[in-house]
């Protein structure tokens, strides 16, 4: 008995205590020299819930006369219990009087124990939301979860003993299965997504964990795939995509996919040495059209040149709209310019042509501006900046034309290195500074931190944007000299902060592509938190989501090691790119950050498109349980769109204008409202009405760099 862990106890009749064996003062953990308590001590000796269901087990025994067992705990010496399995017994003489009174008690511990958490198990099973399958090693179902059962309208008694296969939905060729069972085989789990078929003969997306469970010999015993119903996350990732990447007055590609579709020509024209040529099309009279016969008619016009710009172009050729009245033509497979400028002349002479608008005609006309791949430029940022100074040109010229892009290659080369020297000795010249955009909960007002913005103070032409710079800081690599001391610059101003008693919250900084790519920049990090006494957590690092996703594979690897470091991780310019869904559940993110981009036209009716994608961000967000920021907030309408529609933070002009790191602090220790916004407030207090930004008050107005029209994009 003492091998099974099994007490005996026995009272006689006459006897004023049970005797006790030794097993049993062993599982009691009580010294054996001490004497068996009586039965009215036995309550002390159990926990408290449970010795009323062993009292009236014990009168149970005594009225009836019979045998009775119940499981519950004994307490031990040191504050701890077991559990014990209890069978009481009874003996009683010819007249029916109680002789002995007996029972064994067997720890059973271990097993309720397992038992519990078989019952946990179970439960979990049973109601979690993912669909659960248990297959045998030859694919037969052996069992399902209601949610399984809810997902593919198969009930549990339709599928027990059913191949896997009666989910197959036609969807995936034969190697996808090979390469899903390779994997399992080789590695014990595939995860990916996957289309099954339900009971209905719909079709619907699933993300699959396929799961090999062996024996102790190492064969397979079981598969367990869990599915997660992706549908409605694959529904609002479509139409996002959809709203990102098409002009939804024209369904003409935008700005996005032309660039795309741009890059994808100019590397097979790269390797076939081939041209392609840009078009940029810019309407001349649409603004009074506009102005004079209302936005309804001008979208009517638009979608009008829309479908005459289509009629000028081969199958293969791309127009697309970027904004306003401008359209990009994108001709691949150029040999001459003949061709590009018959379809130019086509273009003028298209636009030049009356337009039938309410009953009236009106007339328009265009001007088109001429790049030419490689002539004009290397890449696509450069050949449709070309076309569009060409165009600027032929408007100059008279309007109603074409030119081609003529300015000479070599006095822009001239031009890039000297501002590739100039940079380089902005470095050591400690030209460089931050400032600091406040972010704030759009809902209180409060501050909850700030982004970390870069700056260039050169001596002779003054304060540089970063929208100058930057853009050639990567292209020379000098961005990674600029953005290590980007990162120690600011966790040393972060350092003074908090030594003076200012907490700003979570500062957030810009990390370039490269510096992931090239850099090691998670030494970088962990050196300069490390020698500024960081804490991990109050850093935030924003990374574009053009980069991100451009080779997510590759990037995955350096993201999830920054995160497990503890700093946030942010994709910013969300909107503007085009995540993968299945890597963006993948990616270690906790925010998204609405691009300013569209931000800037919310909620004017005439920028629905911006406000529909904006929206779609939001409720992707929330779907993957992702943080929100939204970039450029300058009005309180836009705020109260953004906070309706469910984001929480927001930077902009509203709250404050990008910051020195003085007035920041400055700003922090008055309880975060920002300079402007006091100003308001003590006019408001006064009951005088305060004036627009850039009027009378004197307060900053943010710098920009000199630039064509249209060509704008700055960072906050």
């Amino acid at each position: 008995m003492a091998q099974a862990r099994v007490g005996h106890w026995e009272w006689r009749r006459g006897d004023s205590a049970p005797h006790w064996s030794d097993e049993l003062y062993q599982l009691w953990r009580l010294d054996p020299a001490r004497p068996p308590p009586p039965l009215t001590q036995l309550p002390a000796l159990l926990p408290p819930g449970d010795w009323p269901p062993l009292r009236r087990c014990l009168r149970h025994v005594l009225r009836r006369r019979e045998t009775a067992q119940l499981d519950h705990r004994i307490l031990l010496p040191d504050g701890g219990n077991r559990y014990v399995r209890h069978h009481i017994a009874l003996e009683q003489d010819d007249r029916g009087r109680v002789l002995r009174l007996s029972g064994t008690l067997q720890d059973i511990s271990e097993f309720k124990l397992r038992e519990q958490t078989l019952q946990q198990a179970a439960a979990v099973y049973e109601h979690t939301l993912e669909g659960v399958m248990i297959a045998d090693a030859d694919l037969r179902i052996l069992d399902v979860n209601s949610a399984f059962s809810a997902l593919t309208g198969y009930a549990r008694a339709d599928l027990l003993g059913q191949s896997t296969r009666l989910l197959y939905s036609g969807r995936h060729d034969v190697g996808f299965y090979r390469r899903l069972w390779q994997a399992v085989t080789e590695h014990g789990r595939w995860q990916g997504e996957i289309w099954n078929r339900h009971k209905d003969g719909s079709v619907e997306p699933a993300w699959l964990t396929v799961t090999a469970v062996r024996d102790g010999y190492g064969a397979v015993r079981n598969y367990v795939g869990v599915f997660s119903d992706i549908a409605q996350i694959k529904k609002s990732a479509a139409e996002m995509a959809q709203l990102a990447h098409y002009d939804p007055l024209t369904t003409l590609p935008n700005r996005l996919l032309f660039l795309s579709r741009l890059e994808h020509a100019i590397q097979t024209a790269k390797r076939e040495r081939r041209r392609v040529a840009v078009l940029f099309i810019d309407l001349d009279n649409f603004k009074q059209i506009n102005d004079t016969r209302g936005h309804g008619a001008g979208d009517r016009l638009l979608v009008e040149v829309a479908a005459r710009l289509k009629d000028c172009l081969r199958a293969n050729d791309t127009v697309a709209r970027i904004g306003g009245d401008e359209f990009l033509i994108l001709l691949e497979n150029q040999k001459a310019d003949n061709p590009v400028i018959d379809i130019a002349n086509k273009i003028v002479k298209a636009c030049s042509r009356p337009f039938q608008l309410e009953e009236q005609e009106v007339e328009v006309g265009c001007s088109v501006g001429i790049s030419i791949y490689p002539r004009d430029g290397q890449d696509a940022e450069t050949l449709m900046r070309n076309a569009d100074a060409a165009m600027y040109q032929a408007k100059n010229d008279g309007k109603g034309a074409f030119r081609f892009y003529t300015e000479e290659l070599t006095q822009r080369a001239r031009l890039r290195v000297e501002q590739e020297r100039e940079l380089r000795l902005a470095l050591e010249r400690r030209e460089l500074f931050l400032v600091f955009q406040p972010k704030y909960h759009l809902q209180s007002g409060a501050l909850v931190g700030a982004e970390a913005l870069l700056r260039w103070q050169h001596p002779s032409l003054g304060l540089i944007g970063p929208d100058t710079f930057i853009p050639l800081a990567e292209e020379t690599g000098l961005i990674i000299p600029i953005g290590s001391w980007l990162i120690r610059h600011a966790c040393g101003i972060l350092r003074r902060w908090q030594d003076a008693g200012i907490s700003p919250g979570v500062l957030s900084l810009n990390i370039a592509g490269a510096q992931i790519q090239r850099a090691p920049i998670l030494q970088t990090l962990k050196q300069a938190l490390r020698d500024c006494r960081i804490p991990p957590r109050q850093i935030e690092l924003e990374i574009t989501e053009r980069f991100v996703m451009s080779n997510p594979d590759a990037h995955l690897k350096v993201l999830r090691e920054l995160r497990q470091l503890g700093v946030g991780l942010s994709i910013d310019d969300f909107g503007t790119g085009y995540s993968s869904l299945s890597y963006l559940r993948q990616l270690p993110v906790q925010t998204l950050k609405i691009d300013q981009s569209l931000v800037r036209g919310l909620p004017d009716h005439e920028h629905e498109h911006e406000a529909s994608i904006s929206l779609a961000i939001i409720s992707l967000a929330k779907t993957l349980r992702l943080g929100l920021v939204a970039e450029g907030v300058e009005n309180e309408a836009q705020r109260r769109f953004l906070l309706d529609a469910g984001c929480e933070h927001g930077q902009g002009f509203l709250y404050a204008r990008p910051l020195p790191e003085d007035e920041f602090a400055e700003l922090v220790k008055n309880g975060g409202l920002a300079p402007p916004l006091r100003a308001v407030q003590s006019l408001a207090s006064q009951g005088e009405t305060p004036c627009r930004q850039g009027e009378e008050t004197g307060l900053p107005i943010r710098f920009s760099t000199l630039r064509r029209r249209r060509r704008i994009n700055p960072s906050p």
